[in-house]
């Protein structure tokens, strides 16, 4: 039996709650350990399977992230890390040695994007109908299309309010983008549509006003 002990690291505190929520969906037959360490979750558990498709469960929730091997030069923060090993007396079925045992370590670490994408774009537009001032707001989510399990940006249908990131109800469009970039400026060409049909009511009420006004 090739058994594969895999130990997963969370440096941040506020990951612990969705880590574990992963882990109870893949029906792991086997006990999970999970110990804090000051700000450090340290997650083991010993199975005959690797897991393999954690590593894209988990991305769903950090599109700006991505699992790497090679941390190569320059400080980077390290979010979370996941190794496995395979213990060298495990044999395989037909009772063999394994040859190469596993002995890997992933780090989730923040993607190397364009200059233009690094800016964080304030989600809040600010909108004057004369001298009165709105607000309005281009949501973006995190997305990833099942059966391709590709990942990327996508733009609710709500200008009105600030939505939470978990809230992916009412797509604006069902295509994912690349860059956050670029999901916000399709979202601000939607956006100018709405304005003008709340700009034009703004107006007709208006009118209706100073009718009243002068009789």
């Amino acid at each position: 039996m090739i058994e594969t002990s895999l130990t997963i690291i969370l440096n941040r505190i506020e990951d612990i709650e969705n880590i574990e929520n992963i882990l109870k969906d893949l029906d792991i037959l086997s006990p999970i350990y999970i110990i804090q360490i000051d700000d450090t979750f340290q997650i083991t558990f010993t199975t005959e399977y690797e897991y393999y498709e954690l590593e894209s469960k988990i991305l769903i929730n950090y599109c700006d992230y991505e699992f790497t091997k090679d941390l190569g030069n320059g400080r980077k923060e390290i979010r979370i890390q996941i190794s496995r090993v395979q213990f060298p007396y495990s044999r395989d079925s037909w009772g063999r040695p394994i040859e190469d045992p596993i002995n890997e370590t992933y780090y989730l670490i923040k993607k190397v994007t364009k200059k233009i994408d690094a800016a964080k774009v304030n989600p809040r537009i600010k909108v004057l109908f004369e001298k009165e001032e709105r607000s309005y707001y281009i949501n973006i989510v995190c997305g990833v299309i099942a059966t391709t399990d590709e990942k990327g940006f996508l733009v609710l249908n709500d200008f009105n309010e600030k939505i939470k990131a978990d809230n992916k109800n009412n797509f604006l469009i069902n295509e994912l983008f690349e860059t956050r970039t670029d999901a916000f400026w399709q979202g601000y060409n939607k956006l100018n549509n709405y304005v003008q049909n709340e700009f034009e009511e703004y107006v007709k009420n208006k009118r209706k006003i100073n009718k009243r006004s002068k009789k």
